[in-house]
């Protein structure tokens, strides 16, 4: 199973390569092209929620629970507390907790004996953490912003830097690409 992962992992690290650059794992830049079979759309809509004043993980949950039966309002009010780094506490990029929650209702079951579900949603998670670490680095809030928001010096630099409308719309597409690529893939 360990073994599977390295090569998953290596495998989508030399795609991702092939489609956003020698140096994917360092940038946040939208792609020059789409991968091939993915469409955009849905990550292009998250990243217009998140321009509208919603949370990354708000904007990500909104657009692609819909597919799962989720309303965009339900969508916002799951995942307004995620945000930030987890309510900007230097957590898990919010993009990265959104992704999470909308493979969970792609994958998870609603039986507390269904490890079936359990063990597929881990391993969509697992594919989507190594993925998204793959192209950016990290999946910490503060190590991709560049800024831990939970620290109030920290975040004032960052709103006069304008970090978090230069950064989070690349990571919050970025998010929406690979839960493209791994609900195609899984479909």
């Amino acid at each position: 199973m360990q073994l599977a992962l390295v090569i998953t992992t290596f495998l989508l690290v030399e795609a991702r390569r092939e489609t956003y650059g020698p140096s994917a794992h360092l940038s946040i830049r939208r792609p020059t092209h789409k991968p091939i079979g993915m469409t955009p759309e849905r990550a292009d809509r998250a990243v217009a929620s998140f321009n509208a004043g919603f949370s990354c993980s708000q904007a990500i949950c909104r657009v692609y629970g819909e597919e799962f039966g989720l309303s965009p309002d339900g969508a916002a009010r799951i995942a307004a507390g995620f945000g930030g780094g987890v309510a900007r506490t230097g957590r898990i990029c919010g993009a990265v907790s959104g992704s999470v929650m909308v493979l969970g209702l792609a994958y998870g079951g609603t039986g507390a004996d269904d490890r079936a579900a359990k063990e597929t949603t881990y391993a969509a998670v697992q594919e989507f953490l190594a993925a998204f670490e793959a192209v950016h680095g990290s999946v910490s809030c503060p190590e991709l912003l560049g800024y831990d928001l939970g620290n109030p010096a920290e975040a004032a630099e960052a709103r006069k830097a304008g970090a978090v409308p230069l950064v989070c719309p690349g990571l919050v597409r970025s998010a929406g690409m690979l839960l493209e690529e791994i609900l195609a893939r899984r479909a």
